[in-house]
């Protein structure tokens, strides 16, 4: 599959965040939402979509599991560890997530690029696979 061209991305209308998290949404829904409850709310806290699966075979996991998606555009360049104050914002995530969806197991963060390995390491919430 050809990797998605970011420059050509970020010059589409409206804000590469919003696009970001569009683009993310659109593609969670095209691949898993016939495998249970799809929500997406205009500023819901936490996470900006989730999955309540309750029909068997999905690729994500049987039924019961939730997933729930946090997109970040960050703005920094692939290799690059998030730093303190994006790792704070991810954290926050959480914190809302657990306080509004305390039925979400599974919690993605969605970036760009993928997290350093150093990043990954010293977060509870990306623990590395």
């Amino acid at each position: 599959m050809t990797p998605l061209d970011w420059d050509k991305f970020t010059t589409l209308p409206g804000s590469p965040r919003d696009n970001f998290e569009l683009l993310c949404r659109g593609a969670v829904t095209h691949a898993y939402a016939r495998y249970g409850k799809f929500i997406a709310l205009a500023q819901q806290p936490g996470v900006e979509f989730h999955l309540d699966i309750d029909q068997p075979d999905c690729p994500l996991g049987q039924p019961g599991r939730c997933f729930g998606w946090q997109t970040k555009w960050w703005d920094i360049p692939s290799g690059r560890a998030i730093g303190v104050g994006r790792r704070s914002d991810v954290e926050d995530s959480l914190r809302k997530t657990e306080k509004h969806f305390p039925g979400i197991s599974d919690f993605v963060l969605w970036t760009r690029h993928p997290l350093t390995a150093a990043t990954r390491r010293g977060s509870t919430a990306c623990p590395p696979r």
